[in-house]
């Protein structure tokens, strides 16, 4: 007998589904008696979701646990968190990752961030290439739009 059909009845055995049957039963009953759960459960199965994705980024992006891409250099943001207007989460958490496009959306006076990121500069990282399809040129789309917004966004 292959060794594949070995596997098949327990692959179909009922019992290899009782984790996610109980599951679905320990979340029916949160539902049914404690309705105010509900966005608890849901935003828990939301951080898993970010915490996988962010780790896959990790391994993809292969750029080291202790700094962060933008562009193509490298940074080490570690002395900047706690002084980080937005908040120190989002930059701990993206520890390790190219951090180009969410830099370039979150920082409409770009001017200014990128001043600050000349302090924290490790080394540039040209000779690897991003594995992302955006560009941020300073003639491109997105840049002209921001200038645009900057325009008439409030400092």
């Amino acid at each position: 007998m292959p060794p594949n059909e070995k596997l098949l009845p327990t692959l179909c055995d009922e019992s290899s589904f009782s984790f996610k049957k109980r599951q679905e039963e320990e979340r029916a009953f949160l539902e049914r008696f404690h309705s105010s759960y509900r966005p608890l459960l849901d935003n828990a199965a939301r951080r898993m979701s970010i915490y996988r994705w962010l780790k896959g980024k990790r391994q993809d992006d292969n750029i080291g646990e202790d700094v962060w891409r933008v562009g193509n250099n490298l940074y080490d943001f570690t002395p900047f968190l706690s002084k980080h207007p937005g908040g120190a989460q989002w930059l701990e958490l993206s520890k390790g990752t190219d951090i180009t496009e969410a830099f370039n959306a979150s920082h409409v006076f770009i001017d200014k961030a990128e001043k600050v990121l000349e302090r924290y500069l490790v080394r540039p990282c040209a000779e690897i290439p991003r594995k992302s399809p955006y560009t941020f040129e300073r003639d491109g789309f997105y840049s002209t739009l921001r200038t645009r917004v900057a325009k008439v966004a409030p400092r």
